[in-house]
């Protein structure tokens, strides 16, 4: 009998495969910008201080979006926006991104509550 192996066949790399890979792909490409979205909307219009919940939580899903980009690299089923198959450098290049945009956004989301909470405690005066 002359079957095919299907061990030795690699899978394409827009397809995936996986109920783990693809959760990890929603993560970093749909839940996780909604998320960051709604976080900073809270932050800018919280004005509570510098460190609160939504900060902490702004940073966790930065991490989780990050990891999910790394699982799928890690399956071999990662691709890119495009389509092509993702390379170790695509994966680094967007950890850096999303790690110091996040740092700008949260700074700029805080600086847009503080200045939020100046205005209104002298409104209320």
């Amino acid at each position: 009998m002359n079957s095919p192996d299907i061990h030795s066949e690699k899978s394409d790399p827009n397809q995936i495969t996986s109920l783990r890979v693809l959760f990890a792909r929603l993560t970093w490409v749909i839940a996780g910008p909604i998320v960051l979205l709604l976080v900073t909307m809270g932050i800018a219009s919280g004005g509570e201080g510098w460190t609160t919940g939504l900060d902490l939580t702004f940073a966790a899903v930065v991490a989780v979006m990050i990891a999910g980009r790394w699982v799928e690299h890690k399956s071999g089923e990662g691709t890119t926006f495009r389509g092509t198959a993702q390379t170790n450098d695509h994966v680094r290049r967007y950890a850096l991104g999303l790690t110091l945009c996040g740092r700008r956004h949260l700074g700029g989301g805080q600086r847009a509550g503080q200045s939020a909470f100046c205005c209104d405690r002298r409104h209320r005066r």
